[in-house]
């Protein structure tokens, strides 16, 4: 992603791909899903701001590495955050 700039932080994108694993379907759907939703583009941190289209999400998503990844740990989660989706 040399040259590129992006206006979104990590925190962003873990956010939105916690909401695209419990919610399910395809990026674009979790896209349009935050964008049409006040609860989470609060949770996601977007609040009023541009939504990031589903190819950058992509993009953005795919730079995760597993060094990266291993400190979101299930013991991090929200307590019950994961437990509705399972139950």
């Amino acid at each position: 992603m040399e040259g590129s700039k992006f206006k979104y932080t990590s925190d962003t994108v873990l956010r939105i791909v916690v909401c695209h694993i419990i919610e399910g379907g395809s990026l674009r759907d979790i896209i349009i899903r935050i964008d049409d939703s006040h609860f989470l583009r609060r949770f996601v941190r977007i609040y009023n701001g541009p939504m990031m289209d589903f190819t950058t999400f992509s993009k953005l998503k795919n730079c995760i590495r597993p060094k990266q990844s291993r400190s979101t740990t299930p013991a991090r989660a929200a307590p019950g955050l994961l437990d509705r989706r399972l139950g």
